[in-house]
């Protein structure tokens, strides 16, 4: 799969250098390879990006199948020591844990629309029992399979993860792929859309665990899916950041939103034996009316996030 993509990108010095690397260990001189290897790589590309790539791309064509660590390395050309090191110090969490989470949300989407049963979608996703996937999913959303389908809408909460590149280079930063929206971002253009972020986050996450952070997450989803237009759609874009489109045109009706929504900050959140009181902000900004939207929409969202930020420090 790296192999192909490289070649369409046309950067045969990568597969020269791939080559490279695995004659020397078939040479059985790999002190040597792996000097060899780092100069070679140096100053020509970053390989590892597209390691990145090409693993994303084998996780998410195979939600449905077992996907075993080895597997993923060998799509991408790569150990499986190296590849979960590079993926982790990249996303901040085990390539294991970004599937479950992939599987999860892709469940939760297809619980929301309600065409399968829980149990065809615990045995789609690659769980053994209805039991093993209701303890998964609600570890993760803090609600049962269940209740999740009669209560929530289809808000992606682990949408998935990808790697910038640009032509003269690879840009090792991670964010969200939103390209499956891109024709209703297509349709709403110049409307209101909101950045909404958690106040706190980062130290509910030390304080008391990431699963407990999941939770968090998915209890914000609930809160602003309350107040939500059957028209309206919400988005994670990023850590402890979601993106509202409203699709009003006017500023005050955009504004009352993020207001009702705001109405429920400081209300308690029972987590894992934990009582946490849970806020968040919101900014209130135009969606880009421009050729690179996507671009621009993050752009824009992460500058009205971090205005609204500043503020609260004062």
């Amino acid at each position: 799969m790296l192999y192909n993509n490289i070649r369409q990108r046309n950067h045969p010095p990568v597969l020269w250098l791939h080559l490279t690397f695995y004659l020397c260990i078939v040479l059985e001189i790999s002190g040597i390879a792996r000097n060899i290897y780092d100069i070679l790589s140096a100053g020509v590309i970053d390989v590892r990006g597209y390691a990145l790539i090409a693993a994303l791309a084998y996780i998410e064509d195979n939600l449905t199948e077992d996907i075993k660590l080895s597997d993923v390395a060998e799509a991408c050309y790569y150990s499986t020591t190296g590849i979960q090191r590079i993926f982790t110090t990249v996303f901040g969490y085990s390539l294991k844990e970004y599937v479950i989470k992939r599987r999860l949300s892709k469940a939760a989407r297809e619980l929301t629309m309600g065409a399968s049963s829980v149990t065809e979608i615990a045995f789609r996703y690659t769980y053994g029992s209805l039991e093993a996937f209701s303890r998964a999913f609600s570890r993760v959303y803090n609600e049962t399979p269940s209740n999740y389908r009669r209560m929530s809408r289809n808000t992606e909460l682990f949408p998935p993860l990808t790697v910038e590149y640009e032509e003269e280079g690879m840009v090792l930063m991670k964010k969200v792929d939103i390209s499956a929206f891109y024709d209703y971002l297509q349709s709403i253009r110049g409307s209101y859309m909101l950045c909404v972020d958690i106040v706190g986050f980062e130290k509910i996450n030390l304080d008391y665990g990431y699963a407990a952070g999941d939770a968090i997450l998915a209890e914000v989803a609930k809160r602003i899916e309350r107040h939500l237009l059957s028209e309206m759609m919400c988005i994670r874009i990023g850590g402890d950041e979601f993106l509202v489109l409203t699709g009003y045109e006017n500023h005050d009706d955009a504004r009352g939103l993020a207001d009702r929504i705001i109405s429920e900050n400081g209300n308690d959140v029972d987590v894992q034996g934990h009582t946490i009181a849970l806020s968040v902000r919101i900014a209130v900004t135009e969606l880009p009316d421009k050729t690179d939207l996507f671009r621009q929409l993050i752009e824009k969202f992460d500058h009205a996030v971090e205005v609204k930020r500043e503020l609260g420090k004062r």
